[in-house]
């Protein structure tokens, strides 16, 4: 993303995020969570970074199939769903999808 231009702020876990996103959230435009991480799953992750910004943007990754569980996490309000593994140009086109507000998508 980096080569695509984007300013990218890495977080070693699900707290770290969390946090760093408390305070930056008014820099940061988007997010990308995965499903499945140590200590809570994206979509719960999702659910406290809503408090802290209701507007967020958010990409949702999972290498488990699109379904139930994703299909909750997009029902939250998660913006985009991308299956792993992807692309680089999968995730940048997702990336501008979401920042461009261009009709939401999943793959």
């Amino acid at each position: 993303l980096v080569k695509c231009g984007y300013t990218v702020i890495t977080a070693s876990g699900c707290d770290e995020g969390i946090g760093i996103f408390s305070s930056k959230h008014k820099e940061i435009t988007a997010v990308i969570l995965d499903l499945a991480m140590p200590k809570k799953s994206g979509d719960l992750v999702y659910d406290e970074l809503k408090k802290i910004d209701p507007e967020v943007k958010v990409i949702l990754a999972s290498g488990f199939r699109q379904d139930e569980r994703v299909e909750s996490a997009l029902k939250k309000g998660i913006n985009i769903f991308i299956q792993k593994p992807y692309t680089m140009e999968r995730l940048a086109d997702a990336v501008h999808t979401l920042l461009n507000d261009e009709k939401d998508s999943t793959e």
